[in-house]
Parts: structure tokens; sequence; C-alpha cells
């Protein structure tokens, strides 16, 4: 009835006295986690058994505290999130939604997965595939926090696209649920219990407490950021040119594949511009006898490189600040805190850390510098002080306007990157699954790795604009990555990259 009367409220689902409930931890709930929902596809070339992936999926559910993978969203009065925890799924309260759509055709014979690029031996750019989101998901899904809020809706999905000699298999989940670093979890988890070895399944230290709880009430030492925190009038001078931006200029999104030889020359030129020898696989703890050699990682360069792009419309005297915001699993760093928890942290575990330059620098000092100032902001920023650090500003900032602390000036320019390689993505095998391994010869190895992982989602109310997401290294050692620009600038970013 709610739909004949658009001034009334719809129906919240009733409580089940059964489930458990669990407050939502505060890091996950904020503004920008409520309004993103997310989607991984992963594609095989080979054909693989979709019940089999199914019946995995549900059987890790049923192991120890996993069943938090089928937590429902609920709202209190006082417009906080918390879960509710089904005791055990069944046909009518499912863990996961599942859907299977086979297509009776080659994966090339169809019109949109035809169009699922693939890697070559040049740099390749690819546009107009934001309708792959409709491989990602069932017709009737979920796009939005009120999808899951009006119904019984499990948070996670799973949607397969089964073809004849290729599968497409895709989780879709909102933010406020988990990160990539936690998706992966629940990835290489599935994977384990798909080849039997569920004894590998880590337990999940986070089902009701949160081990992040106090992180940021009492710091020791102050952010070293802290004096560029974006507030006051500076915070509505950058959200005013962020609007008008948005109103002139369309978004646009490209994936661009970077082979292994690029990263590995573009990496050795930094190397050198530093006058460090780039280590050998045979010895890759090369230091000097005197003191540690500056260092800078694959991703760093990457980094360093697509911000070059990012800015290439400003002029090469511009002294506009860019703001390089990588996000930073806190996972590693805080270690010694989480290892006390014993188990993984299924949730969101992101921080970001920031490095500044003014365009003119990027672009015409040699990718090292930037790289460089990436590498400086990770491990600057990256320590567990800090870390506490920024979560006490984060917290206020959270507490204030609902968004995590940012770091600019009204004129700032922001190029974000997530890098995903260390997720792993690329890695995950699911040979298990594939259809008539008897056919296989006796003792022979079945691998079935993903050849392309493309990320999706409905970002309601907000712009990807200025984000990088590098999707991860495929088993050739090439770098899939996806951008987001204003439509106007991509002609020149695309031509520089083919010239590669």
């Amino acid at each position: 009835m709610a739909s004949f009367y658009p001034g009334a409220k719809p129906v919240r689902p009733p409580k089940v006295l059964t489930d458990t409930v669990i407050p939502m931890h505060y890091f996950d709930d904020n503004t920008i986690n409520r309004s993103v929902l997310l989607y991984i596809t992963l594609r095989f070339d080979e054909v693989l058994d979709p019940e089999e992936l199914r019946d995995a999926l549900e059987r890790l559910m049923e192991i120890g505290d996993w069943r938090k993978l089928g937590a429902r969203l609920r709202k209190t009065d006082q417009n906080k999130l918390e879960y509710h925890v089904p005791a055990s799924f069944d046909a009518k309260r499912p863990g996961f939604t599942y859907s299977n759509d086979e297509q009776f055709m080659n994966i090339q014979n169809h019109p949109l997965a035809s169009r699922i690029p693939r890697p070559t031996s040049q740099t390749s750019v690819h546009s107009d595939l934001g309708d792959l989101v409709n491989l990602a998901r069932r017709s009737d899904g979920p796009r939005k926090l009120e999808d899951f809020l009006n119904s019984d809706e499990p948070q996670l999905s799973l949607h397969i696209v089964s073809f004849e000699d290729a599968t497409l298999v895709s989780l879709s989940w909102l933010h406020t649920f988990m990160d990539a670093v936690a998706m992966s979890t629940v990835l290489n988890a599935w994977v384990s219990v798909l080849n039997g070895r569920e004894d590998e399944v880590p337990p999940i230290c986070n089902f009701a407490n949160d081990p992040l709880a106090s992180l940021g009430l009492k710091p020791k030492e102050p952010h070293v950021l802290a004096n560029k925190q974006l507030t006051g009038f500076n915070m509505v001078l950058f959200s005013l040119r962020y609007i008008f931006d948005l109103v002139c200029f369309r978004d646009s999104q490209r994936t661009i594949y970077i082979p292994a030889r690029h990263i590995r020359a573009m990496k050795k030129a930094a190397m050198k511009d530093l006058d460090v020898d780039l280590p050998t696989s045979r010895d890759s703890s090369v230091q000097s006898t005197t003191s540690t050699p500056p260092f800078i990682s694959s991703g760093d360069v990457l980094c360093a490189f697509l911000t070059r792009l990012a800015v290439r419309n400003l002029s090469a005297t511009s002294t506009s600040e860019i703001a390089i915001v990588n996000a930073f699993n806190l996972r590693p760093a805080l270690s010694s805190t989480l290892s006390a928890a014993a188990g993984v942290v299924l949730s969101n575990a992101v921080f970001v850390v920031s490095a500044f330059a003014p365009a003119c620098d990027i672009l015409t000092k040699p990718l090292s510098y930037t790289a460089s100032l990436v590498r400086k902001s990770i491990v600057e920023q990256g320590t567990p002080s800090q870390i506490d650090a920024l979560a006490g500003l984060t917290r206020k900032a959270m507490d204030q306007t609902g968004r995590p602390a940012l770091f600019a000036n009204g004129g700032t320019r922001l190029v974000v990157f997530s890098n995903w390689t260390k997720a792993g993505f690329f890695e995950l095998d699911f040979g298990a699954a594939v259809v008539e391994m008897e056919k296989q010869e006796e003792g022979a190895t079945v691998r079935a790795k993903p050849s392309f992982v493309n990320l999706t989602g409905e970002s309601n109310g907000l712009s990807p604009r200025g984000s990088w997401p590098i999707l991860g290294k495929d088993r050739s050692g090439g770098y899939w990555i996806q951008g987001n620009l204003r439509s106007d600038l991509w002609g020149a970013v695309e031509k520089e990259l083919e010239e590669m």
C-alpha cells in the first residue's frame, strides 16, 4: 500500500527472536559505505558447476561464526545500523541469494559478455564497459541500502552466468559489510571448502566484538596531516568546486591493461633515478652495508604513472595541489592487536594515507619523484601510532558529518587509489568446480583461475570521479586498472597510453 501513498513509510520486516543482534562496528557505518553497493565479477575460461559453487558457499556459512555472512541489515531508532544474524539458514531465509543465468552459447557470441577485455601484448584501453554490471546481478536484486532495510534480503548475493565455454561468477555486497581484503578472505575460504579443506578455513574474530573498538579513542600523538584536515571554509570551497565540476562534466570510466614488461620498465627507470640497482629475483634482499637504500614498489610507480595521467590536462607550470590518496589496509600494521583477537577481520579495516605535490612537479619530474612521495606517505602514516591518530580524527569527523576525515584545501584535486593486488583475486583457483573432472587424466591437476576481474557498483549519490581501482595483476604479470575521469579528458589519456 505504501506505493499508493508516497508519504507513507515502507514496512520494515518483523524481528525474528532467534536472530543474533550485533551493532554494526563503528568504522563500518558511515555515509560513504552506506551509499556503495559493490559487485566483483570473476571470468573463468572454464565451465564451472554452479551447484557445486553454491553448495560450497552454503557449507562455509555453517562453519562457526561464518554465519555472519548471512546477516540481515536493520536500522535502530537512533539511525544506527545493526546486523540480525539467523541462527541457521533454510530455503525461506537463505544465507545468500543465488541466481544462475544459463546461456546456451559460447561467451564470444553473447552481445555483452563478448566485450569483456582480454590481456594484450600492448597497453590497451577499453571503454563503455559499464553495462557489465548487468552480468553481475539478477534483475530484481537490491540496488541501495533501503532495499536491504525494507526486506529480509541477505547482504551477500551470488550470481553465476554459465556459458558453454566459460563462466562468470559474481558476488555483491554493501560496502558497510566489508572491504576488498575481507572479500578476498571470503573467496579463499570458499575455495578451501570447495576443495574439501575445511580445516584451512580461519575463524572470524569480529562476529560480535569489534577488535578496532578502542582505535582512536586516546591517540598518543598528533597525526602528521592534522593541520591539513578539510574543515570550515575550505570544506565549503572544496565542495562547491567539486559540485560545479560534476554538473559541467559527466563521469566516464575506462578499463586499462598494462602488460608486465611496461611495469618492469617503469620501475627499472624509477629505481635508476633513485640511483639504486634493481634487485633481481635471485637476490631480492640487496641492501647497502651502510644504510637502507631507497625503496619504491611496483604499486608506488603505478600510482605515480596514473597520477600523471589523471592531471595531464593541467599546465606544466600549474601549482595546483594534487592529493594522492591511497586506501591502506590496517590489518598488517595492527597485527599485534588483531592477533590477540585470533581470527580474520570480516568488515572494513581500511583508512587512507595521503601524499601532496603541485601538478607541475608531477608532470615534469621523473616518476621516481611521485613514487617516492607515495612510499613516504605509506611509511610515515602507516605506523600503529599514526593509524591511531587518524582514527581519532576520523571519529570526530564521522560524529560531525558522517564521513571520514579528508585532507586537502579548497582547491585540491584528489586522485584516489585502491590497490587490490595483494587481495589476490587473480590467484583464486576454482578448479574443483570444473565440470566433468572425471574426464581428466588420472592424477592431473585441474586449474581454473580468473582471466579477468571486474569491479562495478551502485554509488547512490556519490561520484567515482578521480578514483583509480587497481584490480590486480593477472597470471602474465600485467595490471588491470579502472580509471574514472571527466569524459572530456579521456581522449588525450588514451592517446598517451596507446603510444606506450
